[in-house]
């Protein structure tokens, strides 16, 4: 029921939110769902704002409070109808919400007078009789078919017969070449008298077609189907059971190029094809020929070449018709074309080599790259602890999530390669992970325009306005077209499947919900869940695989929850080219499809402490209810539970500069070296240049930060791996002397080809404001546009007890 409102009721506008909010929790309480987002219309008038303003006046302050107490509803065990929640709600809102106005006591009166309507109205006890009524038949389809004939008297009733199962006559249009055997005569369809000077003439046969889809598509019909005398078009039974127009009312593609076979019928030995059934099964002779492969199917006008195989406009097979993933030859195009990933995205590059360490793994020159491998693994972690660290399987990538000192973190398989947009241009889906990490969350409130921070969007009418601040984003999933993630029994029975669907939104996962995390089109904000993103214990010597990711969702779920932080999923889009061995996941996946719902109403029941306010503090607690509550299931759990405690050690190591990481290789590029340098001059100072160190090293590489060392003796810039330059004065501090050697090493600097060089002291640490620039200092500089910046100075001291008074005291 819409809320009352209207004449004589104190406020406006929150008619259909009311409903929404009320039907929302009984549902919930039902077991039933909610879905959101496509069917769109067009919303042509804007309604007036001064009016609305006045109507919605008092929600403005009451939606918080009703919001709040919607968020509070808990029906009874008893309330098993619609009905019987209804009148629970009406109770609930009549001694909830009446102090704010008495108009709540009677919307309470008016939802109990409103089922005693409606169970009357279905027992047939109301009689309803309008004023006026009318009936209109319309039949009329927005698909059309069309052909174009010339004495085609066994031909052309088979086509009729066939496409008249899916098109109304009205719907179906024959051209009409001259016929002169009366097998157009008296038909119920629309025929075109069509005249050529010649007896068959290629080039007026595709201007009359082309000009014949023109027409049709201007009269309003929204797909037109072009196909010769002899050619049926048959979507796949299995996936499209009610046929053509099943078909054509699924699909979001401009154009459809069909696939073609070449079948033969031996009349005296097979029967009479049934085309709801696998066409191919039902001959014995039968050609797939690609040369007879045609757009037919379109949307817009298009310009065919004679025979009609081809056209200038880009157009699709119809998806699960062309075999598994892209032929070889296209995706070793692309590969050679982009490199296999979108080299504009990043700089630089890092790799975990998993299986024969001493085998060369082949990378590209342009790459900027360390590469390390299960030596190296056991080197930096020990013979005792690498073990943590899975052994062929893909969540090696956590040994690179544990080396890396960046905000944020993008993986991405091998298999995946850009996707396209609508236009054609090529996503760049680094730049929109980015773009969903620095802009907020909204798990606590469903909005319904998606994503409310990004460009064109907004908080739609009725989100509360007390969480339209939203939280901070810890991690951004992606998607991807092409092979969809399917486990392994829907991949035996979907092998065909193609995801072509590209929607070009991004929403929240709200709280308290848990979601299946993909690894491979995935990005996360290192500082804000870095500790709680390890994948799974998989690979080698594990009793089950392909659940890494998965774990890694599940378990960085449910800490984002309890820290306040936020979850985004949908674009930006990858295209998965491969899909993996459906029979090989399988055995992967065996033992996790019983154990899956145990996890995961295990991860649905977690509740972490109050004094857990870390993420290494969450992630150790989750390791003691995996131990305590998962290991009934199998022993490997008790050793996954170790396996995280030993990784928030080893994170913490990291992050203290007590561990050692040295790849087995690595690359850089010298004109893909930072376009920014740091430098410093120092003397002794074992306190500061671990302080200076860590921080700048966010930002720049070790390559780009450069140490003046004026004679220190105390070992505290020796073996660093940052550029060290050893600079001797005659006097202990010599001003003149310490800007000449500064200006000079500046001036060289800029030579060697960087665009900006920042010289801060040893105890100076430059932070650009975060609000504006929560990448960073290298976010600031990529976005200054002028050539020297004055820093401006806060004198920052840390004080073990108040004693610092204000101006004047």
């Amino acid at each position: 029921m819409q809320g009352l409102m209207g004449s004589g009721t104190p406020w406006g506008r929150y008619d259909d939110m009311f409903a929404g909010w009320a039907s929302k929790v009984i549902a919930d309480h039902l077991g039933l769902g909610v879905k959101t987002g496509a069917p769109y219309i067009r919303h042509n008038k804007a309604s007036n704002p001064f009016i609305n303003l006045k109507k919605e006046y008092m929600g403005l302050f009451w939606q918080e409070d009703i919001i709040a107490f919607f968020q509070r509803v808990q029906f009874s065990s008893s309330a098993r109808t619609p009905q019987s929640c209804y009148l629970e709600l009406a109770r609930m809102i009549r001694v909830n919400l009446s102090y704010l106005n008495e108009y709540f006591g009677r919307l309470a009166t008016a939802m109990e007078i409103w089922i005693e309507l409606w169970d009357r109205a279905q027992d047939g006890e109301i009689r309803f009789r309008p004023s006026r009524q009318t009936r209109q038949i319309s039949t009329v389809s927005p698909f059309a078919v069309l052909t174009i004939c010339r004495n085609e008297p066994g031909y052309l009733p088979i086509w009729l017969k066939y496409y008249r199962r899916f098109f109304a006559d009205e719907d179906i249009y024959i051209l009409d070449n001259d016929s002169d055997d009366g097998s157009t005569l008296n038909l119920s369809v629309n025929i075109v008298r069509v005249h050529s000077e010649k007896y068959f003439d290629h080039l007026w046969l595709v201007e009359v077609v082309q000009n014949k889809v023109r027409d049709l598509l201007k009269s309003g019909y929204r797909y037109v189907l072009f196909c010769e005398i002899d050619e049926i078009v048959v979507p796949d039974p299995a996936k499209h059971p009610l046929g053509l127009i099943d078909y054509i009312k699924r699909i979001d593609l401009p154009v459809v190029r069909v696939t073609a076979y070449d079948i033969r019928h031996n009349v005296t030995s097979e029967p009479q094809l049934k085309l709801n059934e696998s066409i191919l099964k039902q001959r014995r002779y039968w050609m797939r020929n690609q040369h007879y492969d045609k757009p037919l199917l379109t949307s817009k006008l298009l310009h065919w070449t004679p025979g009609f195989h081809n056209c200038r406009e880009p157009a699709a097979n119809i998806p699960g018709t062309t075999g598994p993933g892209i032929p070889k030859a296209i995706r070793s195009a692309l590969s050679k074309k982009y490199g296999g990933v979108n080299t504009s995205a990043t700089e630089s590059y890092g790799a975990a080599k998993d299986g024969d360490p001493d085998k060369f793994l082949r990378i590209p020159q342009w790459a900027d790259y360390e590469l390390y491998n299960r030596r190296d693994i056991e080197a930096s972690l020990g013979k005792d602890k690498q073990w943590i660290i899975s052994s062929q399987d893909a969540s090696i990538r956590n040994f690179g999530f544990l080396i890396s000192n960046k905000t944020f973190i993008y993986t991405i398989d091998d298999d995946c390669l850009p996707a396209q947009d609508a236009n054609g241009n090529h996503i760049n889906a680094l730049q929109r992970h980015i773009q969903n990490l620095v802009t907020n969350s909204t798990p606590y409130f469903f909005n319904t325009l998606y994503d409310p921070y990004r460009e064109g969007s907004d908080f739609v009418r009725g989100y509360p306005f007390s969480l339209r601040r939203g939280v901070p984003t810890a991690i951004s999933h992606g998607i991807w077209l092409n092979a969809p993630d399917y486990d392994a029994p829907t991949q035996l029975l979907k092998v065909d499947e193609r995801n072509t669907l590209l929607a070009d939104i991004t929403i929240t996962v709200p709280a308290g919900v848990l979601y299946p995390m993909c690894s491979m089109n995935v990005a996360f904000n290192r500082k804000l869940i870095g500790p709680a993103f390890m994948q799974g214990l998989m690979g080698s010597g594990m009793p089950w695989g392909r659940y890494d990711d998965m774990f890694a969702g599940w378990a960085s779920k449910v800490v984002v929850d309890h820290l306040g932080l936020g979850v985004k999923t949908g674009a930006p889009y990858i295209r998965h080219n491969k899909a993996s061995n459906p029979f090989t996941n399988l055995k992967k996946e065996y033992m996790g499809m019983f154990w899956q719902e145990d996890i995961i109403a295990f991860f649905q029941k977690v509740r972490f402490s109050s004094s857990a306010k870390t993420p290494q503090d969450c992630y150790l607690e989750l390791a003691e209810m995996i131990r305590a509550n998962l290991s009934y299931l199998n022993e490997y759990f008790s050793r996954l539970a170790t396996a995280m405690e030993i990784w928030i050690e080893q994170w913490n190591r990291a992050q203290n500069g007590e561990m050692s990481f040295r790849p087995s290789r690595k690359n850089r590029r010298k004109s893909a070296v930072s376009p920014f340098a740091v430098f410093t001059i120092c003397r002794n100072e074992p306190g500061y240049l671990p302080i200076w160190l860590k921080y700048y090293r966010r930002y720049f590489a070790d390559e780009d930060i450069y140490i003046l060392d004026n004679d220190s003796n105390d070992g505290s810039t020796s073996n660093l791996p940052v550029n060290v330059i050893r600079v001797h004065s005659e006097k202990y501090f010599d001003h003149y002397w310490l800007v000449e050697t500064i200006q000079n090493k500046l001036r060289d600097l800029l030579k060697s080809g960087y665009k900006y060089v920042l010289f801060a002291e040893i105890d100076e640490i430059i932070i650009p404001d975060p609000a504006k620039y929560p990448l960073g200092l290298i976010d600031y500089i990529n976005r200054t546009n002028i050539s020297v910046v004055r820093v401006k100075a806060y004198d920052g001291r840390k004080f073990d007890h108040v004693s610092l008074a204000t101006n004047g005291s």
